[in-house]
This record gives C-alpha cells, structure tokens and sequence, in this order.
C-alpha cells in the first residue's frame, strides 16, 4: 500500500508458449510512475506471447509529466477474460488504454490528462464502464462496428473533446449492434454504413438506445442498407428518442 516503482524502461508482460498465459496482478495502492519511453505492454501480435494485467486501486503515471508515458498497452493475444483495469487512475500518457486486438475490461477508473483516454483499433471492443474521463484531449476512440453494448455509465467534464469518436466502418454482421446511452454523445467522424453483405436472409442491425444524442462531422454520413436497392444487402436502424445533429455549425 502506497508504494511508489519507479519503471525505467518496457515492461512486456507475454508467455513464450500458447499453453501458457503470464499474468500481472497489481492492487493495494500502489503507484507506478514510468520514464518517456518506457510502456506496460500486454500479450503480442504472437500466438505464443499470451499475457494479462489485472490492476486494482492502482495509480499508472509518468515520472514527468511534461514529458509522458506510451501508456497500458493491450496487444493482440491478451488475455481479454483475464485483463481488467478496475478502480485505478491511468494519466499523463499517449494513451491512457491503447486497445490492439484486444478487449480488456475499462471500469471504475480516472483516465485523465492523457493524449487518448482509450484508444481502439478496428478489432478491439474493450468494456468501457462505470470510468471518469478528464483532461484528455480525446477520451474515447472507437470504430462504429466494435460499439456493442459496451460503452456506458462514463462521465466526461473538461476534455478537448467531451465525447465518444466513433471512426466510420460497415456494420456488417447478421446481429443487432447496441450504442448504450451514455453521459456524452457519439460523434460519427466517418461513413457508417449498415448493411449485411450479399445474403438475404441475414441482416445488420444498428439499435441506438433511447435518449442518445448521435452528431455527424460535415463529411459523415449513415447509411442503412445498399443504395441500389438489392435485398441481399439488408440493414436497418432501430431508434426512438434520439437526437441526430451536427458536430458543429458547418452542418
């Protein structure tokens, strides 16, 4: 309780073997404070680096923070069951949460004065809950098709941006995707398009939850289903109560 590490280069947290799965525990109030260049770094793009950080009541911030931190860095073949960063404080980093391919759990945490709060690549859905985000210049960074239900309960005050980026991409699954209410908007920075591709009998789902405010940048729009009208390509959109508007006055 209450002791301060001080890290000095990576820390890279990976089995060398894909039976194997090295997992870091790290809870009690402990505070670690990391040089520039030196990062916490979860799994690898290798099958046989399988890793896992599970932190509670933990502080991960940088030794200076003019200079900052690469940040908690989850990689492909993280152990997403295994990976939960509940009730710490993430700040002064690049990116607070840095998500590739890979799905750890985001709760109960303080992710402030960061580049990216959480930053999400097209094949990451982190679990996103119950978090304070202050101070970032971006909190959240999502892609449209890895929004399912599992962005919600967050609180956002003096961001550069007070809301959820949502990166453009096709919904392109026979499944119903759930944009949770949250206590901010999406802003849609890219084309959305909804539609499953080229079968008739399955279809893409977008369902937005009652009281959600969705804005557009000027050059992004959503799209339900295929623009020439062929029923291979079936989308719908399910919302009542919300608000599509513009990011801002350029409409």
């Amino acid at each position: 309780s209450g002791v301060l590490v001080h890290i000095l280069s990576d820390i890279n947290v990976k089995s060398s073997s894909s039976s194997a799965l090295s997992t870091l525990i790290i809870e009690g109030g402990a505070q670690f404070a990391f040089d520039d260049d030196a990062g916490l770094r979860i799994g690898s793009d290798n099958t046989l680096y399988r890793g896992a950080l599970n932190a509670s009541n933990v502080t991960f911030t940088a030794q200076d923070t003019s200079a900052g931190w690469p940040g908690l860095l989850f990689y492909n073949y993280s152990d997403d069951a295994s990976s939960v960063v509940n009730s710490c404080t993430v700040e002064y980093a690049t990116h607070g949460v840095y998500c590739e391919s890979a799905n750890p759990t985001i709760t109960n945490s303080t992710i402030r004065n960061n580049t990216d709060g959480i930053y999400c690549d097209g094949t990451s859905q982190p679990t996103i809950t119950g978090n304070t985000f202050t101070g970032n210049t971006r909190p959240v960074s999502i892609y449209a098709h890895r929004i399912r239900n599992n962005i919600s309960g967050n609180s956002y005050t003096g961001n550069t941006k007070d809301y959820i980026e949502v990166q453009g991409t096709i919904l392109d699954e026979n499944m119903t995707y759930v944009w949770s209410k949250d206590n901010a908007p999406y802003v849609v920075v890219g084309d959305i398009t909804v539609q499953y591709n080229n079968n008739s009998s399955y279809l893409s789902v977008l369902q937005i939850a009652s009281g959600t405010t969705v804005k557009f940048t000027s050059s992004a729009d959503l799209f339900i289903g295929h623009e020439s009208g062929s029923n291979n390509y079936k989308g719908a959109l399910t919302a009542t109560g919300d608000t599509f508007t513009s990011l801002d006055s350029t409409g």
